[in-house]
């Protein structure tokens, strides 16, 4: 079996696993606060993903791709902590995660233009050669 089989098998397991946990705590008394937090962060997670196709498109060069992703990202943020009742308010919970996202999109575009530019250097020096 290679890495790769081994990586689709275990986030099958992986999600098997979640959705049963999330079954039971469903079903469960006194759980209710954890299984619509694991419910909604599983589900901005799942948006998360499929939004990082936009780094897969062609058409949008790295800058709007992240922008994309930034806006879309954030938004679910702020609608999930709306929902999960971590702001009074859809401000508090826009203003609360801004900084935390604004950080962390500066240091993946800065992360990715870095291995870009290193990947091009590489493919210009054998092209060289």
């Amino acid at each position: 079996m290679n890495w790769k089989q081994v990586w689709i098998r275990a986030r099958t397991g992986l999600l098997v696993g979640m959705l049963v946990q999330l079954i039971l705590l469903w079903s469960m008394q006194d759980t209710y606060g954890s299984a619509l937090e694991i419910t909604v962060w599983m589900g901005a997670s799942v948006i998360y993903g499929v939004a990082s196709g936009l780094f897969d498109q062609e058409r949008l060069n790295l800058l709007a791709a992240t922008a994309l992703h930034f806006l879309l990202s954030y938004a679910v943020t702020v609608a999930a902590c709306m929902v999960l009742g971590y702001g009074e308010t859809l401000l508090a919970c826009a203003l609360g995660c801004l900084p935390l996202f604004l950080v962390l999109y500066v240091l993946i575009y800065l992360g990715i233009t870095i291995a870009v530019r290193i990947q091009m250097k590489k493919i210009n020096e054998k092209l060289q050669k």
